[in-house]
């Protein structure tokens, strides 16, 4: 019974999920111009990886809550003077009740009702989202890749609409060698700056790993284009015409 229970939540909350990437996806087409890969192909990759980031952050909730759980509760023994609404106990108490109307399935993200994200429906303070936010950071300079992803995952779950958590949780997912997985978290990004040079880059190395050398290029072209003559973007300017160079010299031979 429990199993079966198990199942039908599971397909509940599944087809929420499914509903929220339909809406990702109106929004995405807008913005797309890759002439390499045609927006279907794109959009059943983007997809697969966006249902997994927010499903993930459903049933993997507890390994990243106990994660996070030991960060903060250090942070706090450390400094006591941490504002009462980025305490974990303070995020605990919210979370519990968030949690069980998701697997009780009075929570849906796609309800009319509900289109805040729920750090406004729940009054989550982005003094505790900066704290997480840090912690994901952390786990990456550690290169604990896996749980850095599950804090992001978390993140993502309670504001879907910040693009660094997006980013940072691509940034975990390359460096544990997840590479196509990065891309898609990458591409999804460039919903909120389709024109960001940086994400261009990193899709190029994604790429580069992924052994796909035009498309390689032709991110290291929109990473060059959208650069522009900008002083702030010379380093990654510089780099990415150095790589392109390599990559078109290597094909030569």
């Amino acid at each position: 019974m429990a199993k079966q229970k198990s199942e039908q939540l599971s397909s509940e909350i599944r087809s929420s999920l499914n509903a929220a990437c339909d809406l990702a996806m109106v929004e995405l087409k807008k913005e797309y111009h890759d002439p390499l890969l045609p927006f279907e192909k794109y959009a059943e990759k983007v997809r697969l990886e966006l249902n997994k980031t927010l499903l993930d952050a459903i049933s993997k909730s507890q390994h990243g809550r106990s994660v996070l759980k030991e960060y903060l509760l250090q942070e706090e023994k450390e400094n006591p003077q941490i504002a009462e609404d980025a305490r974990w106990a303070t995020w605990e108490k919210k979370a519990h009740t968030l949690y069980k109307q998701i697997l009780d399935g009075t929570f849906s993200l796609t309800d009319k009702a509900n289109q805040k994200p729920i750090q406004e429906q729940f009054g989550i303070s982005w003094n505790f989202l900066d704290r997480v936010y840090r912690v994901a950071d952390k786990l990456i300079d550690e290169a604990k890749y896996p749980d850095a992803a599950a804090i992001c995952d978390l993140l993502i779950l309670i504001h879907s609409n910040v693009p660094a958590y997006w980013i940072r949780k691509a940034a975990a997912l390359f460096g544990a060698g997840s590479f196509e997985s990065a891309l898609y978290q990458y591409m999804f990004s460039l919903r909120f700056d389709p024109e960001d040079p940086y994400i261009y880059f990193e899709m190029a190395r994604c790429y580069f790993q992924l052994n796909e050398p035009d498309h390689c290029l032709a991110s290291l072209d929109l990473c060059v284009k959208y650069c522009g003559q900008d002083k702030k973007f010379a380093d990654l300017t510089s780099r990415a015409k150095n790589i392109k160079q390599a990559i078109e010299s290597k094909k030569l031979k």
